[in-house]
């Protein structure tokens, strides 16, 4: 099964990571659709504001800190990730 969030939060994604808003805080938080739901890790992640800012695209999983790189916002999105 490929799971896909809905047409509009992946553009309000691309848009967010387009430096398109102001961040509540000092991350952007995000969301995974294929995590580990009721398992420990993948379901929700952070950028932290200067990656942001640098346009890193640098998710770090709020509940393991595992870090997850991506080259392009494309593969981001293709790896399950949206805004949250």
């Amino acid at each position: 099964m490929n799971n896909t969030w809905s047409d509009r939060l992946i553009e309000e994604t691309r848009d967010v990571l387009d430096l398109g808003f102001v961040p509540r805080d000092d991350f952007v938080h995000m969301k995974n659709i294929n995590g580990n739901w009721g398992k420990k890790g993948g379901n929700f992640g952070k950028i932290g504001l200067q990656n942001w800012l640098d346009r890193k695209l640098i998710i770090q999983d709020k509940e393991t800190d595992a870090e997850y790189f991506y080259a392009t916002v494309d593969e981001l999105i293709a790896a399950g990730w949206a805004v949250d």
